[in-house]
């Protein structure tokens, strides 16, 4: 069943973009055939050519191009030349004209006349929103359309046309920066091999360095590769999986072996992760993944400004909790620890339904023994038996002899105020249990790109409304009135210090991105375009940021006077909102 709240859930399937270009292909195929058509209706020389008054032929023309087929992408320019070749003595003027072009392509000169031996030259202009009409936001993968521009040659009553196929692209492969202020992770893959996949690794080698070129480096060493996550992975600007041979500290970050790099293709701030990672670190989750910004080169072609950050697993230095043997399967040693994800897609190979229909997956020990799935998921169940028990706020029979209030509520406040859409239980929602600790912790938290206003098929748009407070588990921790007074007075210790000042947070992680987001979208020209699931297009990185920084003010305005209702300054900040 296709649920409401994940990423596909814009989807009719994982295959809809090759649906869209066949759709597009059909489309340039059925116009071109009525061009040619025409053509041969109205051309001189199809069936031979007709007689000149005088008995001999007449003279004609046909139209050539300098190429059958041309790429834009928006806010690029292309030029094309249009000749004119004579047939029987034809010396005429050619007046050539241009019909099916898509929204925002432009023509310089925007008319042309030419003549044999005199052919002429037209400059198309690609506006940042060109051919928005075939890029909605409601297809991923959506990137490059197809349209059969009809050239058009008139001299008196002498016809001629030519066709010409313009595909509108969002993305620019053969950019190459020529200045960055962020570290450089150069790619390269054993033989150059394509990583197209989200299970295979490919073997390659990772350098980082500080300079274009790779040779002031501040890593270097060999590594496995592959694809990973789920909508993402389907985008155009892939997201990938490292893990070094070696472990390595990159960038001041703990050693370890297993890394992510996230493309933020869709988040056009290139900065939701990170922000919502800043506010679970000022919240004070236990483990939160750390990150850095950089720019990647994949194999020597650029490929954008990137998120290198911590893999979520079990470890010392990342979610520190006990790693389990196999051989744990008795005893205290069975009771942890146990790193677990809600995610409906059931992405891992030992996972288990609540009661309440609730998918976890086990993600640590991986493999788990039998004994361990039983124990674990009995005692998750066991869980949320308690909390939905009619005894469910009793501290020895209830939810607080089973879950941990201070991981619950800060997760809760992080993903509240951000509207993460898939916080609602559907997935890249985390929960662990530690060896002889009979406490649920939640986190770490994950996946925001789709967050702060970053959809179009949910009401997780609107800056006002509960959002996770409408899932499972939550919608019952606040049938109890002493979770909701301990969530409120942590809204009230965080609200001044930690929450409003993250607008400050996001002035200066714009800053900080200036010169990489100038190369990010010129390899990836989509800031006029709207891409899934995108519910605005402000037209410019600043006006994506002033976007994030409305939505989350009038957010922490909503949720404070849902919080502190009557009071002064919730009642200011919820009045002053657009």
């Amino acid at each position: 069943m296709l649920l409401q709240s994940s990423h596909s859930s814009a989807l009719t399937a994982q295959n809809q973009p090759a649906k869209s270009r066949k759709r597009s292909l059909l489309r340039t195929s059925s116009l071109a055939f009525i061009l040619v058509l025409l053509s041969c209706l109205i051309l001189t020389g199809c069936g031979g050519p007709s007689p000149s008054p005088d008995g001999g032929p007449q003279p004609t023309f046909t139209l050539t191009l300098s190429t059958p087929s041309m790429a834009l992408y928006p806010g690029a320019t292309q030029s094309l030349q249009v000749q004119a070749v004579p047939h029987n003595g034809f010396q005429g003027q050619v007046s050539i004209s241009f019909s099916g072009l898509p929204s925002g392509i432009t023509l310089t000169p925007s008319s042309l006349t030419i003549s044999p031996g005199n052919p002429g030259t037209v400059v198309f202009t690609a506006a940042l929103n060109a051919a928005t009409e075939r890029f909605t936001p409601y297809e991923i993968g959506n990137d490059s359309a197809s349209f059969p521009i009809a050239v058009s040659g008139a001299s008196g009553v002498v016809r001629s046309a030519a066709l010409l196929t313009l595909v509108v692209s969002l993305q620019n492969p053969s950019f190459v920066p020529t200045a960055v202020d962020l570290p450089v992770v150069h790619i390269t893959t054993q033989g150059g091999a394509p990583i197209d996949s989200t299970e295979t690794y490919v073997s390659g080698t990772l350098v980082i360095s500080t300079d274009l070129a790779g040779a002031n480096q501040l890593y270097s060493g060999t590594m496995q590769i592959k694809g990973r996550g789920h909508s993402t992975w389907w985008m155009p600007k892939k997201p990938y999986r490292i893990k070094l041979d070696a472990k390595a500290s990159l960038l001041g970050m703990p050693s370890d072996k297993d890394w992510n790099l996230l493309a933020n293709y869709n988040d056009k701030t290139l900065m939701r992760n990170a922000i919502a990672f800043e506010l679970s670190r000022r919240l004070g989750l236990p483990w939160t993944p750390r990150g850095a910004f950089v720019e990647v080169f994949l194999n020597g072609r650029y490929d954008g400004n990137y998120q290198l950050t911590e893999k979520i697993k079990a470890g010392t230095s990342r979610v520190n909790i006990t790693r389990m043997a196999d051989t744990d399967t008795s005893g205290d040693a069975l009771t942890g620890g146990y790193l677990m994800e809600i995610d409906e897609r059931l992405d891992g190979a030992f996972w288990f339904r609540t009661n309440r229909n609730l998918p976890i997956v086990i993600q640590d020990p991986d493999p788990a023994a039998d004994a361990q799935h039983t124990y674990i998921s009995s005692y998750v169940m066991q869980a949320e038996d308690a909390l939905y028990s009619n005894s469910f706020t009793d501290p020895a029979l209830g939810w607080p002899a089973y879950f941990d209030a201070a991981t619950f509520i800060n997760w809760y406040l992080v993903n509240e105020t951000t509207a993460s859409q898939d916080s609602i239980f559907f997935s890249s929602c985390w929960l662990y249990k530690d060896r002889l600790n009979p406490l649920l912790y939640m986190g770490p938290v994950w996946d925001f790109d789709i967050s702060m206003g970053n959809v179009n098929y949910s009401t997780a748009v609107n800056p006002t409304g509960w959002w996770v407070r409408n899932g499972p588990w939550y919608s019952r921790f606040f049938q109890d009135p002493n979770f909701a007074a301990l969530t409120v007075v942590r809204w009230n210790e965080v609200r001044a210090t930690q929450l409003d000042t993250m607008l400050a947070y996001v002035d200066q992680t714009a800053a900080a991105l200036e010169q990489s987001q100038q190369n990010n979208f010129q390899r990836w020209p989509i800031l006029g375009e709207l891409v899934w699931p995108n519910s605005e297009c402000a037209g410019s990185y600043q006006g994506e940021v002033d976007f994030l920084k409305s939505w989350l003010t009038q957010r922490l305005a909503w949720m404070d006077s849902q919080f502190n209702p009557g009071a002064a300054g919730a009642s200011a900040r919820a009045g002053s909102r657009p």
